[in-house]
């Protein structure tokens, strides 16, 4: 079930007793969108949006989950190789949030053919709180994912 997956994956962020706030909102989102990149199998529809990638779809499913307060319930039941995915989430849980929104918002723009040196420029001139330096972090944690 999809939502035993998310919860899989919030708990290995460390977001399960955080789940209200923005930040925690936009790394779930962040994080899951790069792990389907993967191939991991959440299978959510993701959109370009304002802050990168976004799923209308896991923000309810993320939504239901924290009102529910069974994330960590719900995780115990969800199928996931630990020794595959579980260092994969745990790099993400370790970067900072505007370095996962740079990187799957980069990631969605070379997925759609963009050159590199093009993404990189567009996401500066979109995104005038996210600097140079953050979107070549973004670049370097998806070289590190096997995604560029």
């Amino acid at each position: 079930m999809k939502k035993n997956l998310l919860a899989w994956i919030l708990v290995r962020l460390g977001l399960a007793e955080k789940l209200d706030g923005f930040p925690a909102r936009l790394r779930a989102q962040k994080a899951v969108y790069l792990l389907q990149a993967l191939g991991f199998p959440t299978r959510y529809d993701f959109n370009m949006y304002i802050r990168g990638p976004y799923s209308p779809g896991l923000a309810d499913d993320y939504m239901a989950l924290a009102r529910e307060g069974l994330v960590e319930e719900h995780a115990r039941y969800a199928d996931v190789d630990e020794g595959r995915w579980g260092p994969i989430v745990d790099l993400l849980a370790g970067e900072d949030v505007l370095v996962l929104e740079a990187a799957a918002t980069l990631h969605m723009f070379l997925a759609a053919g963009w050159p590199i040196e093009e993404a990189v420029d567009r996401i500066v001139e979109l995104k005038p709180y996210m600097s140079r330096r953050l979107v070549e972090a973004g670049l370097t944690l998806l070289g590190r994912l096997g995604l560029s």
